[in-house]
């Protein structure tokens, strides 16, 4: 199995349930669709991912609230560290009631 889409359904009907996206060594998203989670799904497409390409090394980031953050675990994968998370707002087009203090 290759990374990429995984489709349920009559062959000419089906619809994409789950996908795995992968960079080089880099597990780059795993998803799969409400409605299938649960089911193994997720497992079945890092697993065959890992199969396919047979890297001594693969990463992969996931959010700290990730539900599937077990399932890497399971699979081999050990937390590296944590990522920062950064956001750039726009300002205000007018200030009022700023104490420069």
């Amino acid at each position: 199995m290759a990374p990429g889409p995984v489709y349920a359904g009559p062959r000419r009907r089906a619809k994409p349930i789950g996908f795995v996206n992968v960079l080089g060594n880099w597990l780059g998203q795993v998803g799969v669709i409400p409605a299938w989670r649960g089911r193994r799904l997720g497992g079945f497409l890092v697993a065959g991912s890992l199969r396919a390409l047979a890297a001594e090394e693969m990463w992969l980031c996931v959010n700290v609230n990730n539900p599937a953050e077990h399932l890497y675990r399971r699979m081999g994968f050990t937390s590296y560290g944590t990522r920062a998370r950064y956001v750039r707002t726009k300002r205000p087009t007018s200030v009022q009631n700023t104490n420069l203090d």
